[in-house]
C-alpha cells in the first residue's frame, strides 16, 4: 500500500487525524495498520471460538422442560409467571447488594480501539461495569487486553471489580457502558 492509502485506511480508526498520520513515516504507518489488522483478527478468532462452543442439544431440551415446569407450577398457584419471575429478580438484586449503597453512576460510550481508564471516585468502592449494548468490551483492574475471554463483557452482562483505584476498558466497537460505584 502507498502512504496515502495507509493514511486513508487509518483515519477512520481513531488513530489520529489525517494531518498527524501524514507526518508519520511509511514504516510507522505500516506498523499501525498491521497492529490494527492483528487486533481485528484476534477479536474475530475469539468470537469464532465462542461460537463453536455451543450448548449441546440435550441441555437445550432440558432447559425447555424446566421452563415448562416453572410455568405450570406458577399457573397452579394462581400467580402469573411474569410476577413470579419479577419477584425472583428483585430478591436476587437485594441479596447481592443489600448492604451496598450506590454512590456514583455514569454511562459512557467507548470509542473504537481506544483504551478508556476510569478513575474510581470513592476509594475502596466496588465498581460494577455493565454492557448496555452495541458491542462487547474488555475490562480489567490494570490493563484491558483484546481477546482475553475472562475480561470480556458481552451485551447484558456485568463485571464487578473491588478495591481498585482505576478500571481499564477497551473495545473494537462502540458499546454503551454503565459504571456504578457501590459502597
Amino acid at each position: 500500500m502507498t502512504k496515502n492509502e495507509l493514511v486513508d485506511a487509518l483515519v477512520g480508526k481513531e488513530l489520529g487525524t489525517k494531518t498527524q498520520l501524514k507526518k508519520k513515516s511509511l514504516d510507522e504507518l505500516k506498523e499501525l495498520y498491521n497492529a490494527m489488522e492483528e487486533t481485528i483478527e484476534s477479536v474475530a478468532e475469539s468470537v469464532e471460538e465462542e461460537t463453536e462452543e455451543q450448548i449441546p442439544e440435550e441441555e437445550v431440551i432440558g432447559l425447555e422442560k424446566n421452563t415448562e415446569t416453572a410455568k405450570e407450577s406458577a399457573e397452579l398457584e394462581g400467580e402469573p409467571l411474569d410476577e413470579v419471575t419479577k419477584d425472583a429478580e428483585d430478591e436476587e438484586i437485594t441479596e447481592s447488594h443489600s448492604d451496598m449503597k450506590e454512590v456514583h453512576k455514569e454511562e459512557i460510550q467507548l470509542r473504537i480501539f481506544t483504551e478508556f481508564v476510569y478513575h474510581v471516585r470513592n476509594l475502596g468502592a466496588k465498581v460494577k461495569v455493565e454492557n448496555l449494548g452495541m458491542g462487547d468490551f474488555y475490562v480489567n483492574e490494570s490493563t484491558a487486553v483484546f481477546g482475553k475471554n475472562e475480561d470480556r463483557v458481552v451485551f447484558g452482562e456485568n463485571k464487578e471489580i473491588g478495591g481498585a483505584a482505576t478500571v481499564s476498558l477497551i473495545s473494537a466497537s462502540q458499546p454503551l457502558v454503565r459504571i456504578t460505584e457501590l459502597m
